[in-house]
């Protein structure tokens, strides 16, 4: 009798449904940790991304926050921008760095000051330029084209260039 439950039991201070009730419980959390550390389907997305490739559960990701309210999407996309920004946030450019002009969506002529590399990714198309909200209001970046398309489908009028 070295169980704590059959020496409670023993000494009356719980009833045996109680220890049943313990038991079925310990049993069950027991078989959901087996279930995922074997990849079962009652994991971190549910059966609704069961099967779904990582391509898949994103782009389900950006069209649901696209649905989202606004102060989620720039949340969001402002997280977005902090983990991929390819143009630097703050510092002075150098030398050679030079001005890319690009459309507003007031129809005047916006431009960033970019690094040859960051105005390469441009010219070929492995980088875009998007507004976002920061906390001070609209700014510009440049981001990946991956991320730029992800930022077209949450609020299209934030794409700039591409």
């Amino acid at each position: 009798m070295l169980d704590l439950k059959a020496k409670l039991l023993q000494a009356g201070l719980v009833t045996k449904d109680q220890v049943d009730k313990v038991e079925e419980e310990q049993q069950r959390k027991a078989e959901q940790r087996r279930a995922r550390q074997r990849g079962g389907k009652r994991g971190r997305g549910g059966a609704a991304n069961a099967g779904l490739d990582e391509a898949e559960r994103w782009r389900k990701r950006v069209e649901k926050l696209a649905q989202a309210p606004k102060s989620e999407q720039y949340d969001v996309i402002r997280g977005w921008v902090d983990r991929c920004r390819l143009d630097p946030a703050k510092g002075l450019p150098s030398e050679e760095a030079e001005r890319f002009h690009f459309p507003k969506e007031d129809g005047s002529i916006g431009w960033l000051t970019l690094e040859p590399p960051v105005l390469e990714k441009l010219k070929t198309g492995d980088a875009g330029v998007i507004a976002y909200m920061s906390h001070s209001g609209l700014r510009f970046c440049v981001v990946p084209s991956d991320a730029a398309r992800d930022v077209q489908v949450v609020r299209p009028q934030w794409l700039r260039h591409l």
